[in-house]
């Protein structure tokens, strides 16, 4: 028998944007019946940094450093009915906080022992 699983990932410059998106989206999954949530898993974070020079014409040593943050999480949802998942990420997408952002990757997947006894 087949399963349907989905893979959640969901990054932000904001950590406390995506840890309260992350809660939102472990309570909605309790309240509709998805037992087989895991997560969230932290991912490593994206930094990247450049640097300005403050003043166009002289003073090259007078220079402004910038960085900008991503912190990424995901989730992963392993259920047998697909229904359920996909008005599950359907209502995710509808009520997502600005600011965030979201991927979805579904897959199916079978267990060995189906495969061998065929």
């Amino acid at each position: 028998m087949k399963s349907v699983g989905c893979k959640i990932n969901i990054k932000s410059f904001d950590s406390s944007v995506l840890e309260y998106t992350v809660e939102k989206i472990k309570r909605m999954a309790s309240l509709s019946g998805i037992v087989t949530l895991t997560g969230p898993i932290r991912l490593p974070k994206n930094v990247k940094k450049w640097t300005v020079l403050r003043a166009p014409h002289i003073d090259k040593k007078s220079r402004e450093q910038f960085e900008m943050i991503t912190y990424r999480r995901m989730l992963i949802i392993k259920d047998t009915n697909p229904v359920l998942i996909k008005v599950f990420l359907q209502y995710i997408k509808k009520n997502i906080p600005i600011g965030v952002g979201i991927v979805f990757k579904e897959y199916s997947y079978e267990s060995l022992d189906t495969i061998v006894n065929k």
